[in-house]
């Protein structure tokens, strides 16, 4: 019935998710700015439990804030933070809203993903929402006057390689949706890259 559209959805936010996260690592330090959206493995955790009604046992609680402070331990600085937090500059704060958009963004994408793979085989799936989203960020690089070229030629031996671990994780994370009874538990791991 509806597959078409919500995976046409899907793919679209997918998008919608890139497009502020690489404005924010554009505009911010990527040390602040990556633990920042790893933070979107909390805000499933939150809203896996009120709309996907899952439990969570104390101890998987408490294991979910030890997991989110080692995220945000591991991937951020501590000095860095030090400095912004004393900073009176008013750049300590850039990326920090569009990173802000992507992470909710992000989230409510992934429960949608979650509801959707649910006793389906995710690799039409992962396919579907990859084309939908390549051709949603042409769209948006056309509509916004992007352009689609590299300043530097050398980057283009690149994209094979950052496009194979990019589909690599999505597909790691696809699985494991499809797979796993808990999306929490998916969720928390796949914030950890």
């Amino acid at each position: 019935g509806n597959e078409p559209v919500y995976l046409i959805l899907l793919g679209i936010f997918s998008a919608l998710t890139y497009i502020p996260t690489y404005i924010a690592f554009g505009k911010g330090k990527l040390s602040l700015i990556s633990p920042i959206f790893a933070s979107y493995a909390a805000v499933v955790a939150l809203l896996s439990v009120a709309i996907l009604h899952e439990t969570l046992s104390s101890q998987q609680q408490y294991a979910i804030i030890v997991v989110f402070v080692g995220i945000l331990l591991v991937s951020t600085n501590p000095l860095d933070l030090l400095k912004i937090i004393k900073s009176r500059s008013k750049h300590k704060t850039d990326g920090f809203p569009e990173i802000l958009v992507a992470v909710f963004t992000y989230s409510f994408w992934l429960i949608g993903l979650d509801l959707f793979l649910s006793g389906k085989d995710w690799v039409p799936v992962l396919l579907a929402i990859r084309v939908v989203s390549a051709l949603t960020l042409g769209i948006y690089a056309l509509l916004s006057g992007k352009k689609l070229m590299f300043k530097d030629r050398s980057v283009w031996k690149y994209l094979p390689a950052i496009g194979l671990f990019d589909v690599g994780a999505f597909a790691a994370v696809s699985y494991g949706f499809s797979a796993a009874i808990h999306v929490t538990i998916v969720t928390f791991l796949a914030a950890t890259f």
